[in-house]
């Protein structure tokens, strides 16, 4: 067979995997957007349940985040910077020269209702850029 018959084959079957792995990235962040509870409660829960004040819940955020700017699934400038501040902002470690070791600053700190809201707001914002 000639190349020229399976051009649109090839052609179609990247089509289809860019919107696989875009469906891929909806379902996660849809599942991290509802899947969580916005709740905060009244005492530090570790293992429990699926609450978005849960460290894992935000390692698993900001992941799939830089992923999602990493496999270009965001295109969109603005909203790559947006991404990168808010894992920035979530991730970031200083080092502490008295003591000799790296703090991961929110990782010392309770998750507060703006934690939340941003973290929402974002993860609302990469939906719609995607479902684009």
């Amino acid at each position: 067979m000639r190349k020229e018959t399976f051009e649109p084959i090839i052609a179609q079957t990247e089509v289809d995997s860019e919107k696989a792995e875009k469906n891929k990235f909806v379902l996660i962040f849809k599942k991290l957007l509802h899947s969580h509870a916005d709740e905060i409660p009244d005492r530090v829960v570790s293992n429990e349940g699926n609450a978005k004040v849960r460290k894992a819940w935000w390692f698993e955020l900001t992941m799939y985040l830089e992923l999602a700017n990493m496999e270009g699934i965001v295109s969109d400038d603005t909203l790559k910077d947006e991404i990168l501040d808010f894992v920035e902002d979530y991730t970031r470690v200083e080092y502490d020269e008295d003591k000799k070791q790296s703090n991961h600053e929110f990782n010392k700190r309770l998750t507060t209702r703006e934690d939340i809201e941003r973290a929402n707001s974002l993860i609302k914002k990469v939906l719609e850029h995607i479902d684009k």
